[in-house]
């Protein structure tokens, strides 16, 4: 079992992840749809598996679909940040440069 330090880094790491997926789904040069993903990037693969999951054809994917596979994405995304019994969460956030 992790300690509460392991647990705490890892909530902490997943918050992260959702805030990068967040920022790559969202920001002005998203694709617009889930199948424009390129297929270098770091989240075509959970997304075509997502599509997968979710029984939707990827090449022929509508925009309903897509935004399906995108909300399913978020949504995983966030749910592996887990609190860990006895701590709240406080947001703080730091930057670090590419």
């Amino acid at each position: 079992m992790p300690t509460i330090k392991e647990q705490l880094e890892a909530s902490q790491k997943a918050v992260g992840e959702f805030f990068e997926l967040s920022n790559y789904l969202l920001n002005d040069d998203a694709p617009l749809k889930a199948n424009e993903i390129p297929s270098d990037n770091k989240y075509h693969e959970t997304a075509r598996q997502m599509a997968e999951d979710l029984e939707i054809d990827w090449e022929t994917m509508t925009s309903e679909e897509s935004s399906r596979v995108m909300i399913n994405l978020l949504a995983d995304y966030f749910c592996n940040i887990s609190t860990v019994e006895g701590y709240k969460p406080i947001l703080s956030i730091k930057f670090a440069k590419d």
